[in-house]
């Protein structure tokens, strides 16, 4: 009877290991998902246990929903999933996943769990690939696309300083509220710099491919190699910095990062939603927030409606349009959305998906009752008139 439940446990471990895989790839799955077990399946919770803290951390953070997807392929009733470090067990424990063949050496006999155990824990993990962490530019982000005045005009000067040859390479760091045009900068520049410099390499990278390559470096003990691969760039830039707020290791690794990038005379530029001066508060590292203060440190403040209104045309004239979105429509969207430059041009997108395969012109009647949906959450029903706009 044990050995039939052995094989049953064994064949379940085998089922969550393949949808693993079929879900998230070799790669993803090797990283992160290698080393789990099933500790315990009762009633309606699973749990699952890894030997590392680091990647308990990212599956419960990000994997989580994924991998309640993946046991309810097995575990049908299952309604609650609890990811968590591996402890050591009793001799009596079921240990389900030590069953699984994969896990266990030869010469143990079935049902010895902690040779198995010990073992798992040896593991070795891929290094951080560094063509699949990059996020590729986006070739419509350019200087000449992007809407300035006087809320943006100094960041946007510093960025294109880094083309003058006799300025310093130092870090540049925008900081700026969620939606003013932090990322368009920086994939300004990267598109920017490899049209003056063919044949040059730049690399952008978002807070979550940041953490994600020096996690895999620091757990495949590959640092220097991540660090060595990333100065192959002439021009290096990390989008969304703040998001790693409390996550230590990281940061120190970030910080290194940075050090070995400014030091070779590469140029980094860096954005984040926070000021210099708040970023210790936010639980920043504190050398992660000296490296930024010590650099030239610009901000952005939020736009007015001018600018939406600018930015919005600017959108508009690059578009592949049937229709013709008036400057009328243009100036109530600018109008009815200013919570954020990201907000507007939302709306605007919504706008003219509605009208994409209709020819003649789109008027303010037209766009708010293409936009009256968006504004539902905030208003109950929204007319021309508290915008300004008056009726014919």
């Amino acid at each position: 009877m044990n050995d039939e439940h052995a094989d049953r446990a064994a064949a379940k471990l085998l089922r969550l290991q393949d949808a693993l895989r079929r879900n998230y790839g070799e790669a993803t799955y090797k990283t992160w998902f290698s080393d789990l077990m099933i500790d315990d399946a009762s009633d309606d919770c699973v749990t699952l246990s890894t030997a590392s803290a680091l990647r308990r951390e990212r599956l419960d953070q990000q994997y989580k929903h994924g991998l309640m997807t993946a046991v309810r392929e097995i575990y049908g009733d299952a309604s609650r999933l609890l990811i968590v470090m591996r402890q050591a067990l009793r001799e009596n424990s079921a240990r389900v996943a030590a069953l699984a063949p994969a896990a266990r050496p030869r010469g143990v006999i079935k049902g010895d769990f902690e040779t198995p155990l010990r073992n798992t824990a040896r593991q070795t993990f891929a290094p951080p690939n560094l063509q699949e962490l990059a996020t590729p530019l986006d070739a419509r982000q350019t200087f000449e696309s992007f809407a300035v005045d006087a809320s943006n005009a100094v960041a946007a000067a510093a960025v294109r300083q880094i083309f003058d040859e006799a300025a310093p390479r130092e870090l540049l760091y925008i900081y700026g509220q969620q939606g003013v045009g932090k990322s368009h900068l920086l994939q300004s520049a990267g598109n920017e710099w490899l049209r003056r410099h063919p044949g040059s390499r730049c690399l952008y990278l978002t807070h979550n491919n940041v953490q994600t390559g020096c996690v895999q470096a620091l757990m495949s003990s590959t640092t220097m190699t991540l660090q060595r691969d990333i100065l192959s760039n002439d021009l290096v830039m990390m989008d969304d910095i703040h998001l790693l707020a409390g996550k230590q290791k990281t940061m120190r690794e970030v910080v290194n990062l940075m050090t070995a990038i400014t030091s070779s005379g590469r140029q980094l530029i860096v954005a984040g939603e926070l000021a210099p001066g708040a970023l210790e508060k936010a639980q920043i590292l504190g050398r992660l927030a000296d490296r930024l203060a010590g650099g030239l440190a610009v901000g952005i403040a939020p736009s007015d409606e001018t600018l939406r209104r600018a930015v919005l045309i600017k959108t508009r004239d690059g578009s592949d349009l049937r229709c013709t979105i008036t400057d009328e429509a243009i100036d109530l969207v600018a109008r009815l959305f200013s919570s954020s430059m990201r907000e507007c041009i939302g709306a605007f997108k919504q706008l003219a998906l509605v009208y994409r395969d209709r020819a003649g012109e789109i008027g303010p009647n037209e766009a708010m009752a293409a936009l009256q949906a968006r504004l539902g959450d905030r208003r109950r029903k929204a007319t021309l008139a508290e915008y300004g706009f008056r009726l014919p």
